[in-house]
């Protein structure tokens, strides 16, 4: 069975005054380490720093029904830190993680955790998808 863990870790941007506790939560076998960190030269936007609660209840479903993803395409819209498109990853699926941008940080998690989830036989891809581009623009940037 695929694991998301022992090997995924999400940094985001320490934005209040727990930023140093540490937090960890099981994720499918395994555990994701959340670190936050101060730091000022990283381009990001106020919503993809946050680690949302449906980030964390996505990722809980994830690890109890990892059959939803397993072997399966996923897209995210509106990633984030990208930690349910980590877990899918690390659950066996084909993932694209999009955001608008800046990407910065959905990009260095990714980075950071793709060696696990090309253990567990998955993939993520970081696209970036602006809700004001016209229709005929699509997906068309790449991230």
């Amino acid at each position: 069975m695929a694991s998301a863990g022992p090997g995924l870790v999400l940094t985001c941007l320490a934005d209040n005054d727990l930023a140093q506790q540490p937090k960890r939560f099981a994720v499918a076998g395994g555990f994701v380490d959340v670190v936050e960190s101060f730091d000022e030269g990283i381009e990001f936007s106020v919503y993809s720093n946050t680690l949302w609660d449906g980030a964390l209840m996505a990722s809980g479903l994830l690890r109890r029904q990892p059959w939803l993803v397993r072997g399966r395409r996923v897209l995210e819209l509106g990633a984030g830190l990208g930690l349910p498109s980590l877990v899918a990853g690390a659950l066996g699926a084909r993932v694209v993680a999009s955001e608008q941008a800046p990407l910065t940080l959905l990009k260095r998690e990714v980075a950071r955790n793709l060696p696990a989830v090309r253990r567990a036989g998955g993939c993520v891809d970081v696209r970036e998808l602006d809700w004001e581009w016209p229709a005929d623009r699509g997906g068309a940037e790449g991230g």
